[in-house]
């Protein structure tokens, strides 16, 4: 398992292109080494509103999330969608974002979260902008979609958390 962070989606996904083409060649991986790329976005888990006033978020934002192909799609899009995320097959038709976009151009087997964010890199972008509770929703749907691809078959609720 390896695990990479990098930035510069604002500057055409410099740093996912970094992590491709410099450390994960680096690293002996190529998209046959690899049985599924995970990219977390950072709208995966943020209030669509926040009250300054009572420091009360509202809403889920719903970050956009897809999946590479067809097979991997009948793994991760259940948990995904049980957790509130409406993820959709990348594709001409459906074009994904972000760094994800970045990594099934080329070649990985992939899912993921990318989108907007209203309070991206202003003084707004604070921690009150997410919760826990977002938090969890997010960690519960990334840990069933992981398990369904490791086990090979589609859950058909989410796992228990507490």
């Amino acid at each position: 398992m390896v695990f990479f962070g990098n930035s510069g989606h604002e500057i055409g996904s410099l740093g996912a292109q970094h992590t491709l083409t410099v450390s994960a060649r680096r690293l002996g991986l190529t998209p046959q080494s690899v049985a599924v790329w995970v990219s977390l976005g950072a709208s995966i888990a943020v209030f669509e509103s926040f009250d300054v006033v009572s420091g009360e978020g509202e809403g889920f934002h719903v970050s956009s999330s897809g999946y590479s192909s067809e097979a991997l799609g009948e793994l991760v899009a259940t948990p995904m969608q049980l957790a509130g995320y409406e993820p959709v097959l990348c594709s001409e038709e459906a074009a994904c974002g972000g760094e994800l976009s970045a990594v099934i151009d080329e070649g990985y087997d992939a899912f993921g979260w990318w989108g907007t964010f209203a309070k991206f890199h202003t003084v707004a972008d604070v921690a009150s902008s997410t919760s826990p509770g977002l938090l969890e929703n997010a960690a519960t749907a990334l840990a069933a979609a992981l398990r369904a691809v490791i086990l090979g078959k589609e859950p058909s609720e989410p796992p228990a958390t507490g």
